[in-house]
């Protein structure tokens, strides 16, 4: 069955700009055409926010893009769900780029703290909200980040809609990356590179196990 792209004209030029990494490419094309910035660029729902928001240095872009938006309609733009139901957060959290998660919160609590609480709380297509996303993917930082922004109760982040919980999937994790990066020292017979993300990892969820238990 051919794909529909009628959605899409007009867009070749800011979706190629995204294939290649062009951020100054991208904000040429939305200074000429703000009124195309939150229009699907893929087949798979994702809008220009939420390519700056997966870049590990799209935190300039993204301040750019939200820059065209009246205060009204930023809400809107970071919300928009993705066809995996991902929100620009869900993006942002998929990475260690905690400088883009300040800026998206810093416009959110100047302009509209309840939807700010509503987009962190916001479950994708497998239940995962943005800390579980961040936890899962062992993005610490992030994880940690968020957590922290996210005072009080954090239970109805730690299971997805399978029931696997966010300490389960940053273990997966772990030890997935832990086999890849650590190393065996055979004369001390120990692991060692502790500086490691697989260690940030496991103290990541270490974390989130003291306070699942304080609760």
């Amino acid at each position: 069955m051919a794909c529909d792209l009628s959605p899409f004209l007009g867009l070749k030029k800011p979706y190629q700009a995204a294939l290649n990494g062009d951020w100054e490419a991208m904000k040429s094309f939305y200074d000429k055409h703000p009124q195309h910035v939150v229009r699907p660029l893929t087949i798979d729902g994702l809008t220009a926010f939420h390519i700056a928001g997966y870049s590990s240095e799209g935190t300039e872009l993204l301040e750019h893009l939200l820059g065209l938006l009246p205060p009204s309609e930023i809400s809107l733009a970071i919300s928009k769900k993705s066809d995996h139901d991902n929100n620009v957060f869900h993006e942002v959290a998929s990475t260690n780029n905690v400088a883009s998660a300040k800026l998206l919160i810093t416009e959110l609590s100047q302009k509209n703290l309840p939807e700010l609480k509503k987009i962190l709380e916001d479950r994708n297509q497998l239940g995962e909200t943005p800390l579980f996303r961040a936890a899962a993917l062992g993005q610490t930082k992030m994880a940690k980040f968020l957590a922290k922004i996210l005072v009080g109760d954090l239970s109805p982040h730690f299971h997805r809609h399978d029931s696997m919980s966010i300490l389960h999937a940053a273990v997966n994790r772990y030890l997935v990356t832990r086999a890849g990066q650590d190393t065996w020292n055979k004369k001390g017979n120990q692991w060692h590179d502790m500086s490691s993300p697989a260690s940030e990892n496991a103290f990541c969820f270490q974390e989130f196990m003291q306070h699942g238990n304080s609760k």
